[in-house]
């Protein structure tokens, strides 16, 4: 019989693998949030450790500065885009 919280556990882990994975490959910000939220479990249960692994409590802060950082790219190539875009109409008026 199989322990249905170590299920989870082990599930929510190749889960977040997995959603970092593809959001590091796709650089979205969404699918890096997802990750995150599927470590937050792992990263609380490690937190009550006495040795190097509590500093795995910290992991969600790498996958939060990442989506902040995939945000802020995909943010800047939009408004590039739009600038861009609104002087080449500038310029083909002329």
């Amino acid at each position: 019989m199989v322990n249905p919280w170590i299920f989870l556990w082990w599930f929510s882990l190749v889960v977040s693998v997995i959603a970092f994975g593809y959001a590091v490959w796709k650089t979205s910000a969404g699918w890096m949030l997802v990750s995150l939220v599927t470590i937050l479990p792992l990263a609380h249960y490690f937190s009550g450790a006495n040795n190097w692994l509590q500093s795995l409590a910290a992991l969600p802060l790498v996958h939060v500065g990442l989506a902040v950082c995939f945000w802020w790219k995909r943010y800047r190539r939009a408004s590039v885009r739009q600038t861009r875009g609104d002087r080449w109409k500038s310029r083909k008026e002329n």
